[in-house]
């Protein structure tokens, strides 16, 4: 019976942006903060030697050093988890908008779309064919297999950059040796400060898109947190609120969120 409810779209999706997107933030914070620390002068210690003594230079030079690559690291480490946290708040999304878009399901349809990657489900709400959201599309997809995808597979990279190929009289060579200025192992910390700024950009960029798009009024119902079903009549009254007034959606999110509060707090 399950199988034949979620078929026909009678389920509800638990609307969780709120919590995805927290997440998202809290790793970019950490990350905008490790790498500004990086770049700050470290404070210098009394010296305790005397004034011609090399040793506190060195001492002084391997301590600024360290806090430096340490800092470094940590932001390449917040990064990553960003990077993830984008991701799965995106494919959360993009769930969320298969409902508030109000584009009808066929029979079977929801559970098939749920199965697709992040993707193909976007393909099935966006034209990423048109040029602005084109290139923005490409840009996700290089941020994906560059970034996430190698921290998040174990290390996999699919251009076969995981790979040492065995040379006779040179060695072992990566696999994707012409490419590797492309490999998120080229440099000594994979993902640095550049990295990370211009993947941030390509978000926020990604993110003004999809909010001022044709998308835009469906983004209200994930923004204001209602948990969307999926059956016929429910779809076709998100689609009639996305095409009317911006007042029309906020009076029905607002009853809607008082109906949820009630049931909530079994107030009958």
């Amino acid at each position: 019976m399950a199988k034949q409810q979620a078929a026909a779209g009678n389920v509800t999706v638990a609307n969780r942006h709120s919590e995805f997107d927290s997440r998202y933030r809290f790793f970019r914070d950490l990350a905008d903060r490790s790498y500004r620390t990086a770049e700050r002068k470290p404070r210098a210690k009394p010296a305790k030697a005397k004034p011609d003594s090399l040793s506190p230079v060195l001492a002084e030079f391997a301590r600024g050093w360290n806090q430096t690559m340490r800092a470094r690291t940590q932001g390449f480490y917040h990064s990553t988890a960003m990077v993830d946290a984008y991701f799965s708040r995106l494919e959360h999304n993009l769930v969320l908008l298969r409902a508030f878009s109000g584009k009808p399901l066929l029979e079977g349809e929801l559970t098939a779309y749920l199965s697709k990657l992040w993707d193909e489900k976007l393909k099935a709400l966006v034209d990423v064919d048109e040029p602005a959201m084109q290139k923005l599309y490409s840009d996700l997809k290089r941020i994906k297999e560059r970034v996430r995808n190698p921290f998040a597979h174990g290390g996999v990279e699919n251009d076969g950059g995981s790979l040492f190929v065995h040379i006779p009289t040179v060695g072992a060579l990566p696999a994707n040796f012409t490419q590797i200025r492309n490999s998120v192992r080229f440099n000594f910390i994979p993902v640095e400060k550049d990295d990370h700024g211009a993947a941030c950009a390509v978000f926020d960029e990604f993110d003004e898109a999809m909010r001022n798009g044709p998308l835009s009024s469906a983004h209200d119902f994930i923004e204001a947190s209602v948990d969307p079903v999926y059956s016929a009549d429910q779809i076709a009254l998100y689609k009639r609120l996305c095409e009317g007034t911006t007042q029309e959606r906020k009076e029905w999110i607002m009853h809607w969120s008082y109906e949820q509060d009630r049931h909530d707090n079994m107030d009958y």
